[in-house]
């Protein structure tokens, strides 16, 4: 019997990766606020998530939800107020709905930060103490709380991954490809972290994985590619995948904090000296997941698509 299963945020690269994947007699509908413009997929017009947002329609004759759609980013300046409406509030409505319409599987996309920005020596299991560091970690947290309180039938998995990378990536990383490429002269070659991070393969695996098996219900997993990396590691990664140098040199990390304070930008440097180590065991034990790609294959993939985007003209 073919499953029907709504993807929101279909436009994002997570929700592409997952849908142009592999799930086993599934049948996707994706759910944006623009058409994700999905060859062979149904489209439907999310509405804008809030606590009295509309999905009855939406989810009508779905057999599992996975739940991308949420805001990342405000404009400087900006209160807080909307990570909350949309990730929290707008995340339990839909929940709400989904229930009320019998789907049987929730799949919600939180985040590793809401354990914190960084683990020390340790890596953080899914039952460290939650430490979430900004509006965004902590919005994603009232919502993990609130869909455990749901109640009714649906089974609901939580997934948090770290940094998620990947063809389409955005943000962040997509500045540090764009550096590389360019062969900026980065002072990493000091920084000697343990970061984990996932390929955006590794998590639609994860998220099929989460649908396809009954022992997730109920259940939070961390998921990574495996092994930490450090950030000079990570460099020297894209460097090879682009066919570039990796133009390192060393700054001791305090130097490279306090200046990174001086400028306002004291948390995104603390991103890339400090560690963020998770455990995942759980998931691989409990669900006999695996990665589907290595670090190093992911990164190659990855460097794949920014030499072909950064070619084509505007």
């Amino acid at each position: 019997m073919t499953r029907r299963i709504l993807v929101t945020g279909a436009s994002g690269f997570v929700a592409r990766a997952l849908i142009s994947g592999k799930c086993a007699d599934a049948e996707y509908v994706a759910a944006s606020r623009q058409d994700a413009g999905v060859e062979g997929v149904a489209w439907r017009r999310s509405p804008a998530l809030s606590g009295s947002a509309d999905w009855k329609g939406i989810v009508e004759g779905i057999d599992a939800v996975v739940h991308l759609a949420g805001r990342v980013h405000l404009p400087a300046g900006e209160d807080a107020s909307p990570y909350f409406v949309e990730n929290c509030d707008g995340t339990f409505k839909l929940a709400r709905d989904a229930t009320a319409a019998g789907v049987r599987k929730f799949i919600f996309l939180s985040s590793a930060k809401v354990l914190g920005d960084e683990s020390g020596a340790t890596p953080l299991a899914e039952d460290a103490p939650a430490r979430p560091g900004d509006p965004y970690a902590a919005s994603k947290l009232a919502a993990e709380q609130a869909l455990a309180g749901l109640g009714g039938a649906m089974h609901v998995t939580v997934l948090r991954p770290p940094l998620v990378y990947g063809p389409g990536v955005k943000a962040n990383f997509l500045a540090l490809l764009s550096a590389v490429a360019r062969g900026v002269p980065l002072p990493f070659a000091a920084i000697r972290n343990r970061r984990s991070l996932l390929g955006v393969d590794n998590l639609a695996a994860a998220i099929t994985a989460c649908i396809e098996s009954p022992a997730a219900a109920g259940r939070t997993y961390n998921v990574t590619d495996g092994a930490p990396v450090s950030t000079p590691e990570l460099v020297r990664a894209i460097a090879t995948g682009l066919g570039r140098p990796p133009r390192l040199f060393p700054v001791p990390p305090g130097l490279l904090e306090a200046c990174g304070a001086a400028l306002g930008r004291g948390e995104m440097v603390k991103r890339l000296t400090r560690s963020l180590e998770l455990d995942d065991s759980a998931i691989r034990a409990e669900l006999a997941w695996r990665p589907v790609c290595t670090f190093e294959a992911g990164i190659a993939q990855t460097a794949r698509w920014y030499r072909s985007h950064a070619d084509k003209p505007g």
